[in-house]
């Protein structure tokens, strides 16, 4: 009889151990994809802040805009110039306009 307690105690220390070897496994699976969801998800979040950040400063700045017209003092030139003269979307506010090099 006390043989067959030492062998009982052995198989449900086996099964235990095994049923922990799966739980450890299923655990660690469970960690790589919750871990792995959060990385993709903070990656994203920081890669679509990064984009918007870059497309509002080059969007409406006044050195990327230009304003075609036939003569210097047609009604649109004043207007665009009221706006983009020191305007707040001017990327270096209060920066002289002076001093650059003719090509």
């Amino acid at each position: 009889m006390n043989k067959r307690n030492i062998q009982a105690n052995r198989d449900r220390r086996a099964r235990l151990q095994a049923f922990q070897a799966q739980q450890e496994a299923t655990d660690r699976r469970r960690n790589v994809a919750v871990y792995g969801t959060v990385l993709l998800l903070v990656a994203g979040i920081a890669a679509a802040v990064t984009f918007v950040i870059v497309d509002e400063i080059r969007q409406d700045t006044a050195l990327r805009t230009q304003l075609a017209v036939d003569d210097a003092e047609d009604p649109p030139s004043e207007t665009f110039l009221a706006k983009y003269i020191q305007g707040p979307q001017t990327p270096e506010a209060g920066a002289p306009c002076t001093g650059g090099v003719d090509a």
